[in-house]
């Protein structure tokens, strides 16, 4: 509710009343579209450096859909790999390599080497070593950058989990539109606040009143006019002496 005080002058409207401030966004939504704004940018962060490699030579994302490599390595995560031509790598390298038995690209890790120089690649979760081991020329890259959660739309859809796809996909919606009440002007509690607080009670003018008439002499009138009839003639002193003695 706003109150209003009375006018300086008679007749003008009510000026309001500068401790009650109308109409300041609430610093709780303010806060709240803060924190969507974070989550968006981070999203994004990690959108760019999982998508950059595949832009840049030399360089390739590897997105993780299964769980075979928890708990280093999480369903969802992309692991940044740089190309390799596979020769002289040991134990405890995380490569990416073509599967032999589906001819997917595989991410694992390099437990042990064969006698004719195979590598013996696993899981980190799963029990057993793979049962065909990798030859070097199959090995695409090495593993660098791991990014994390990023892919986890592709795992979803890779697993058929169509409801956390649709519920990540309506919460990413609802943080773009709340981080607007972090970026706009126009939901800044402070800005608001301050320009209220610059505000200083100036008494508005009266309205101008009509003009005063211009009182105008005879002499100035006729001179005016251009009617000399009436202008008064100025008396000398000897006029007026001879005037007096007369």
């Amino acid at each position: 509710m706003t109150r209003e005080r009375p006018s300086l002058h008679p007749g003008q409207e009510p000026l309001p009343d500068p401790d009650v401030r109308v109409g300041t966004p609430p610093k709780g939504r303010f806060y709240a579209g803060l924190a969507a704004l974070i989550v968006v940018i981070m999203f994004g962060t990690l959108a760019v450096m999982a998508l950059l490699p595949l832009i840049v030579p030399g360089w390739q994302s590897a997105s993780i859909i299964s769980g075979s490599m928890e708990p280093v390595i999480r369903a969802g995560d992309v692991v940044i790999a740089s190309n390799h031509d596979g020769v002289g790598l040991g134990p405890g390298t995380v490569i990416v390599f073509d599967d032999p038995v589906t001819g997917d690209l595989l991410t694992h890790r390099i437990v042990g080497l064969t006698p004719a120089g195979e590598y013996i690649t696993q899981g980190d979760a799963n029990r057993g070593a793979d049962s065909t081991p990798v030859s070097p020329s199959r090995v695409q890259a090495v593993g660098r950058i791991l990014v994390p959660f990023v892919a986890l739309p592709r795992a979803w859809i890779a697993q058929g989990n169509w409801l956390a796809l649709a519920a990540a996909i309506a919460v990413m919606g609802l943080a773009i539109r709340f981080s607007a009440f972090a970026i706009l002007e126009v939901h800044n509690p402070w800005r608001i606040e301050d320009e209220e607080a610059d505000l200083t009670i100036r008494p508005e003018p009266l309205p101008d009143a009509a003009p005063r008439p211009v009182a105008v002499s005879p002499a100035w009138r006729s001179i005016a006019t251009g009617d000399l009839r009436n202008l008064p003639l100025e008396e000398t002193a000897e006029e007026t002496a001879a005037e007096e003695t007369g």
